[in-house]
């Protein structure tokens, strides 16, 4: 299992990508990263990404083992 963190959670990532990518079962989304809060909270409470993995700066998420 390959895990992965997301940055950015446009309607692209959330509408096709974010899918696919837990479709596939070969990929883990380990951690998100985006601007708007909520819209990191709606996306992390659905694809079970705990809070501590939940980053407004990129660089949070860059940083995170």
């Amino acid at each position: 299992m390959i895990h992965v963190g997301l940055i950015g959670l446009g309607g692209i990532m959330r509408g096709a990508h974010a899918p696919g990518i837990k479709a596939s079962g070969a990929f883990e989304i380990a951690a998100v990263c985006d601007i708007n809060r909520e819209a990191l909270d709606t996306f992390g409470e659905a694809y079970d990404i705990p809070p501590e993995r939940r980053f407004t700066d990129y660089r949070d998420l860059i940083a995170c083992p």
